[in-house]
């Protein structure tokens, strides 16, 4: 793909000046229509309503029915109990009218930042109906058979609660989702490209106080309501410790050997609650004598509680920062909170350009973890990029060998535009690149047509003969120019 190509796949974006005038504009005007009151004011439970799921791609002849299972996740854990509709058959047109409301079982108040929606369309025989349910892996045995999913966002870029009508393009169900349950919750937000013919799924957001625009609260009112929950913790700990003796302090080694020894035992499957509760309520301990356990602190934390998400901002803010490995360990999939992400991003500002070429790969594959095509993490590797060519050569390359996965080609897309407009001078190699690129694969392509092999070499001669060639830098290694291909 040249630049020209990347050129028409956005040539219906408007203008980045033209945009900004527009939506200044529009939310001056939503402003004044509706008044704004904090997400964390909305003590109803968080619900939606699915109206109908159409162009499934099904046989309407075989003897099934359809149902549709919705979840709420946060990273890759559960928020609440997923939820499911009645199965019922599809109709000639491939269509299924539900128009049944869903309520979870969680406060609105109570759901984080970066919380995601997860759908899954299954298939259920009829001759199935009456046995337990199977899991994803069990699929196979023709009782619960997911056919399209699709995850959505809680809140907008903007920090607003979605309300309203909504449509989402279904992604079809690849056999090899490696997941123990039907739901996707690591899949991309991203709607299917192809509208024309993905499963259509329509649902209604539910509209709460007296349809005001409900928004996340700003980062100081969270804070502050940390602060009051952690003086609050602190309390209670201390009570607990006054029990002991007083020459017995917490920052005695056998104590900190303990919070250590738990906090080691996190990751495993067999860990109690009441193990994660004391590594969380002795996280300020464990910050003074081993700041490498943040990535397991994080696994203690009740993500469906505000009182302990809220304290993530004060740990954040204080935490001194890790070494390279755990800093790369909170770009993972699992630590979806955006301040937890950002911390990550602090801690790698520091690496050398020699080791962010190590992992920059492992940092663009951490980009589909982002929720919102905005992040510390995009905005520090354009800055990379944008002061060291070779690093801006592996940015490039790293995001177009992807450019034809749909569920990332917009967000790749614009990153590269965000590159290639901050970097002029480097466009004039690239477009050599793509262009010798462009030229092996015609090359390719003639030599496919040909039988014989000594035909194939021969044309393959005279098409890399055809080409005009100029100094051009090596894809593997930019260092290197190439002059002519033998």
């Amino acid at each position: 793909m040249l630049f020209s190509d990347i050129n028409k796949k956005y040539q219906n974006i408007d203008p980045l000046e033209s945009r900004k005038t527009r939506s200044t504009s529009y939310n001056a005007t939503t402003l004044r229509k509706r008044s704004i009151i904090s997400s964390w004011n909305i003590e109803d439970n968080y619900a939606i309503t699915i109206c109908t799921a159409s162009k499934l791609n099904c046989d309407i002849k075989k003897s099934a029915e359809y149902g549709i299972q919705a979840g709420l996740f946060y990273g890759g854990k559960p928020l609440c109990q997923p939820l499911k509709t009645d199965e019922k058959p599809v109709s000639d047109e491939c269509e299924i009218n539900f128009d049944v409301s869903l309520e979870f079982d969680i406060q609105v108040f109570n759901i984080p930042r970066n919380a995601k929606l997860c759908f899954v369309i299954y298939e259920c025989n009829k001759s199935s109906k009456g046995t337990k349910p199977k899991k994803a892996k069990d699929s196979r045995d023709n009782q619960i058979n997911p056919i399209a999913w699709a995850n959505t966002s809680v809140y907008d870029f903007k920090g607003q609660l979605r309300t309203g009508d909504f449509t989402l393009y279904l992604w079809t169900y690849a056999e090899d989702i490696m997941s123990d349950d039907v739901l996707h919750p690591l899949g991309t937000i991203v709607n299917n490209p192809n509208t024309e013919y993905s499963t259509a799924l329509t649902l209604v957001f539910k509209t709460y106080a007296n349809d005001q625009i409900a928004v996340f609260p700003r980062l100081e009112t969270v804070m502050d309501f940390a602060e009051e929950m952690e003086k609050r913790d602190l309390e209670m700990l201390e009570l607990e410790k006054e029990r002991k003796e007083r020459e017995e302090k917490p920052e005695d080694m056998v104590d900190v050997e303990r919070y250590l020894r738990a906090a080691s035992d996190i990751e495993s499957h067999d860990v109690h609650d009441q193990d994660k509760k004391f590594v969380w309520q002795h996280r300020r301990y464990l910050m003074m004598y081993s700041p490498d356990v943040f990535p397991k602190i994080l696994m203690c934390i009740d993500w469906d509680k505000r009182e302990d998400v809220s304290q993530i901002t004060l740990l954040v803010r204080d935490w001194p920062k890790l070494p390279l490995e755990k800093a790369l360990e909170l770009l993972d999939y699992a630590y979806a909170d955006p301040h937890v992400r950002g911390f990550a991003v602090e801690c790698l500002k520091d690496m050398s350009d020699e080791d962010l070429l190590l992992y920059l790969l492992q940092l663009v594959q951490a980009i589909k973890h982002e929720l919102y095509l905005e992040n510390d993490l995009v905005k520090f590797l354009i800055r990379r990029a944008l002061t060291n060519q070779r690093v801006g050569h592996f940015l490039f390359w790293y995001l177009r060998s992807e450019m034809q996965v749909p569920a990332v080609s917009v967000r790749f897309g614009l990153i590269l535009e965000a590159y290639c407009r901050g970097c002029q001078e480097h466009m004039c190699g690239l477009q050599k690149q793509l262009r010798l690129i462009d030229k092996m694969k015609q090359c390719t392509e003639v030599v496919r047509e040909k039988r014989d092999k000594e035909k194939a070499k021969i044309a393959m001669k005279e098409c890399l003969g055809r080409y005009e060639y100029s100094v051009t830098r090596n894809l593997l290694d930019p260092s290197i120019g190439c002059s002519n291909v033998k």
